[in-house]
């Protein structure tokens, strides 16, 4: 299978650059697609869900970094350097990098996964696209759930240009919203309140904004699906 082949690839890149963010990335989508097309009672099926969950924190460090503290104030970026924020967060991230290393390089991948064959109704079961709530929880969710019908739709003769272009955008929006919960818990497990109050203030308010987007996709979404 190509894509199990390519997902190979993408383990031996991260074990070369392991400190690249976009490697890591690149190896997350991966192992997504591949999932989407094995039965999820493999050994292979539960080894690349390890994988995601223990790539989860250091994907978060990262994005948290390239994406929200790269848009801070230049004030609010060096209260936070000031504070020992990013050094406390740069060594979680060593120590999570060492514990994914550990993992990879003690797991066989070379396994031949169990394709699975299903039709457009069932696929479209299997992830309902329904209206999520403003909860962290319900946005985490919805984001799973879309990242795996569009992966689906993608690698089978399913396609529809319309429903994938939908679905890309509402899991950049929902995945904006994520981003920002997780750097909500990242300032809130700090110490320093008082260095992060600002900020999560208004972290709150680009939540808000984004959520009433998606709310948007969604039903345009359900409309084009539905017709």
């Amino acid at each position: 299978m190509k894509q199990f082949e390519k997902f190979l690839d993408l383990v031996d890149r991260y074990k070369k650059h392991n400190h690249n963010s976009e490697v890591l990335h690149d190896l997350r989508v991966g192992c997504r697609r591949l999932s989407s097309l094995i039965d999820r009672s493999t050994d292979l099926a539960y080894a690349l869900k390890k994988l995601r969950k223990l790539s989860n924190e250091i994907r978060d460090i990262d994005v948290f970094k390239e994406e929200f503290y790269q848009n801070l104030k230049n004030s609010q970026q060096g209260k936070l350097k000031r504070s020992g924020f990013l050094k406390d967060l740069n060594d979680k991230k060593r120590a999570k990098e060492i514990d994914f290393l550990y993992f990879l390089n003690g797991i066989d991948w070379v396994e031949l996964p169990y394709v699975k064959s299903e039709n457009k109704k069932s696929v479209h079961e299997a992830y309902p696209i329904t209206v999520p709530s403003k909860k962290r929880k319900s946005i985490h969710d919805f984001r799973i759930r879309v990242k795996k019908l569009r992966y689906v739709l993608e690698l089978s003769e399913q396609e529809n240009d319309k429903q994938i272009d939908y679905l890309e955008k509402m899991q950049e929006v929902s995945g904006k919203i994520h981003d920002l919960d997780v750097a909500k818990l990242l300032l809130k497990d700090f110490s320093k309140k008082s260095a992060t109050k600002k900020i999560k203030k208004s972290v709150k308010r680009k939540r808000t904004d984004l959520y009433i987007k998606l709310l948007s996709l969604v039903d345009d979404y359900l409309t084009i699906k539905s017709a």
